[in-house]
C-alpha cells in the first residue's frame, strides 16, 4: 500500500500543475532530481522560466505560502535552478 503522504503530495503536485496551466504556464518538467535536491515543477511562463516548490499543508490564519519554506529550502532551490539552467 502506498504511503499516504506520497499519495497527498503527488495530488497536491497535480493541483499545483494544473493551477499554474490555468493561469497560463508551461509545465515543462516535474519531479527533476539533482544531487542536492528536487525541483517539483518547472515551468515557462512566456520568456521566464518559473520553478515551483509544492506544499501541502492546512491552511492557518496569517501564513503565508512563503512561511512554508524556509530560508535554507529557498537557498537550495536557487541553486537547484542555477544548475537547472
Amino acid at each position: 500500500m502506498a504511503d499516504p503522504r506520497q499519495s497527498l503530495g503527488r495530488r497536491a503536485e497535480e493541483a499545483a500543475a494544473a493551477f499554474l496551466v490555468r493561469a497560463g504556464l508551461v509545465v515543462v518538467e516535474r519531479n527533476v532530481r539533482f544531487p542536492l535536491g528536487e525541483l517539483d515543477l518547472v515551468c515557462r511562463d512566456g520568456g521566464a522560466w518559473v520553478f515551483v516548490e509544492v506544499k501541502c499543508r492546512q491552511a492557518r490564519w496569517g501564513d503565508t505560502p512563503a512561511a512554508a519554506v524556509e530560508w535554507r529550502k529557498r537557498r537550495r532551490l536557487v541553486r537547484l535552478a542555477q544548475h537547472y539552467l
